[in-house]
């Protein structure tokens, strides 16, 4: 065998084995990320328009969510939180949330003070078993061209 075969034949090896070790990471990493998504959306609910936040579990057990809050940022400086524990009544978070089921919490329209585009919200929910918070996509308070109206426009 040649000097330059052998070169070829031992970076080929290295390339497959780099290749097969990055893959077995990348596998890893997406088996141990949770399986716990958070939605934030407009909704009707019984007293009126509110934003709701879902927490749906795809892991394995059922969560414990100990703590859910809203965070509103607005045309001005700083940001506004709201805790939502325990909830309005007839929300199901904070609180167990079965294997493969969906908690629900919201906040009323009336108790934000979006007036003016730019404001937007972000949901944070803590998880018992989880070391830091999960958090949904932006949901923006913004005026839509199509309709001439202020809306909800979902932002990552």
């Amino acid at each position: 065998m040649t000097n330059d075969v052998l070169l070829a034949a031992t970076i080929a090896i290295l390339l497959v084995g780099a290749g097969s070790w990055w893959w077995m990471a990348a596998v890893r990493r997406r088996d141990r990320a949770p399986k716990i998504q958070i939605d934030l959306g407009p909704a009707i609910i019984g007293p009126g328009p509110a934003i709701t936040i879902d927490v749906r579990n795809g892991e394995a057990n059922p969560i414990q969510v100990n703590g859910l809050a809203v965070d509103l940022n607005g045309p001005a400086v700083g940001v506004t939180r709201i805790h939502l524990a325990p909830g309005p009544p007839g929300a199901t978070v904070p609180g167990v949330v079965a294997v493969n089921g969906r908690g629900q919490s919201w906040v009323l329209l009336n108790q934000l003070p979006m007036h003016t585009p730019g404001w937007s919200l972000r949901a944070e929910v803590l998880v018992t078993h989880l070391n830091q918070p999960l958090y949904s996509r932006r949901l923006v308070w913004d005026w839509n061209n199509a309709t001439q109206s202020f809306g909800w426009a979902i932002r990552a």
